[in-house]
């Protein structure tokens, strides 16, 4: 369901990067309107997608907090800002289902950075140290 070329990098102290070319995020407002077993389709196939990349670029990477998660969706039209984080849940739920994250509480994501742009679709997950 969810097609996209995998690219990205590792390193302990600047943390992990995963981008995903020609992913489309669906906004909030498009997740609402699903019906919950297309809901749960698209969930299962960003948390596979996350899996896949945290094998891919970093397979024994575990991150531990407090991070910082900056996130940068490119589509073909920008979206409501205030629904953009709600969009990228299941992208950072499947990044803590494979256990490159610990957690998904405050505690070890401090800080959700977000931004869009116009272009090809893609989506850019990055996890940072924060005060390391």
């Amino acid at each position: 369901m969810l097609r996209a070329r995998i690219s990205g990098a590792y390193d302990s102290a600047r943390g992990f990067r995963a981008r995903f070319d020609g992913a489309k995020l669906l906004t909030l407002n498009e997740l609402l309107r699903l019906n919950p077993m297309a809901r749960h389709r698209y969930r299962s196939a960003w948390h596979q997608a996350a899996h896949d990349a945290a094998l891919y670029i970093a397979p024994r990477a575990r991150l531990h907090g407090p991070l910082a998660v900056s996130i940068l969706r490119r589509g073909s039209r920008l979206v409501d800002n205030d629904g953009l984080a709600a969009a990228l849940k299941f992208a950072i739920d499947g990044f803590r289902r494979c256990g490159l994250i610990e957690d998904d509480a405050p505690s070890v994501v401090a800080e959700i950075r977000l931004s869009q742009e116009r272009g090809a679709p893609a989506v850019e997950v990055a996890f940072e140290p924060i005060g390391r």
